[in-house]
């Protein structure tokens, strides 16, 4: 922190990144402190790129893996979204991209990683939906109180690892609810 003040804000205190971070400094600190401690998770339980391990758990593993690996040959194969013969007899794939897939993360990290590396694109969600939690909870907490320091990025990565996403993580698309939900109470 006092890095930046020292040497980018006071070289060019009125350049808009320099603005941009120091108003946002303990936003983009809340971000990045969830991410090395999920990193540190990821580390500890040996889960990719640390280990041969993936976050694919009970539903994670049984429907959004399978899903999101559809997704992704839907859309580079350009196949209708409307109807899977994929599903037990055939069925609406439509319902289950609203339902399961239509997260914009999910969306872009499903196609960047491809479909062979899906159980790394959704280790990958897990990770930025947690960092992204952190990071709109301490906005919210800058934008409605006022304040502007270390505590709103504490409560940041205090809100992104509590007992909702510890327990659910493997719920993905309920994750979306922990990032959009501080910004969505803001607006």
């Amino acid at each position: 922190m006092s890095f930046l003040k020292k040497n980018l804000l006071k070289k060019h205190p009125d350049s808009k990144l320099a603005r941009f971070l120091d108003r946002n400094i303990y936003v983009i600190l809340a971000f990045i402190c969830s991410a090395v401690l999920m990193l540190l998770v990821y580390y500890c339980f040996e889960i990719i790129p640390f280990g041969n391990k993936t976050v694919l758990r009970m539903d994670l593993y049984h429907q959004y893996g399978p899903l999101f690996a559809e997704l992704h040959d839907r859309i580079t194969q350009f196949k209708s979204m409307l109807y899977s013969w994929n599903t037990g007899g055939g069925g609406s794939f439509i319902g289950n991209f609203y339902n399961y897939l239509s997260s914009p993360v999910g969306i872009l990290l499903a196609l960047i990683f491809g479909h062979e590396n899906i159980p790394e694109a959704i280790g990958s969600m897990v990770f930025l939906k947690n960092a992204l939690a952190a990071a709109s909870m301490a906005f919210y907490l800058k934008k409605s109180t006022g304040k502007n320091n270390f505590t709103i990025s504490a409560f940041g990565i205090l809100y992104a690892f509590c007992g909702f996403f510890i327990a659910y993580y493997w719920n993905i698309m309920w994750i979306d609810a922990m990032y959009l939900l501080p910004l969505v109470v803001l607006g």
